[in-house]
């Protein structure tokens, strides 16, 4: 008979930095900095370092890949 082993992992084990944008980062900058860090969420900043918001790569794709009326 095998018994599994507890393991106990810790949550700051897991935690990866949370990726940063400044608002002035264009839609291409975004997604290509959310696959290279294979994040889906980002941080946005404003020229002085403040929080502004957050923006996830699944809304960046929809906005980004959504037809353009004419």
């Amino acid at each position: 008979m095998v018994r599994a082993q507890r393991r106990t992992t810790s949550a700051r084990s897991l935690v990866r930095p949370v990726p940063e944008l400044t608002e002035d980062a264009t839609v291409a900058d975004a997604i290509g900095l959310l696959r290279r860090r294979r994040a889906s969420l980002a941080v946005v900043r404003d020229s002085s370092g403040r929080l502004t918001g957050m923006e996830s790569l699944d809304e960046l794709l929809a906005r980004n890949l959504q037809p353009q009326a004419v």
